[in-house]
């Protein structure tokens, strides 16, 4: 890896928030992906993301992700470069998309509501 690649391995919850803190951009190019819990970590310390359009990442990052095409060397690097110039007055805003469409009341509200439909559906 290059000086400015950093492979950590386990990191304690504080080192990891230092970490992110220090952090500009979040580099998740997924080739299959779920929800997405360590980009969403990461963009409520207010790294830009770059990410593939995998699974649910899209819909975590929402306006302020930089897609690249997972398989694509280039296009990861490309995206990458395209994020670190979009400066760091972004942060903010990435931090408050996480805080605002991700909150601990939304998701425990949303849940609870998938539950109660699929409770309803089965009859219970």
């Amino acid at each position: 890896a290059p000086p400015n690649v950093q492979i950590t391995g386990f990191l304690s919850q504080p080192d990891l928030d230092a970490l992110l803190d220090d952090a500009s951009v979040y580099v998740q190019a997924s080739a299959h992906e779920g929800f997405g819990c360590a980009l969403a970590e990461a963009m409520a310390r207010g790294c830009i993301p770059v990410v593939s359009r995998q699974g649910a990442l899209p819909e975590v990052v929402g306006e302020y992700g930089v897609f690249v095409d997972p398989a694509d060397v280039s296009s990861v690097a490309t995206g990458i470069r395209r994020a670190l110039a979009q400066g760091s007055d972004l942060r903010p805003a990435i931090a408050e998309r996480i805080a605002t469409c991700f909150s601990f009341e939304r998701r425990r509200h949303d849940l609870l509501a998938l539950v109660k439909k699929i409770g309803r559906a089965n009859g219970m």
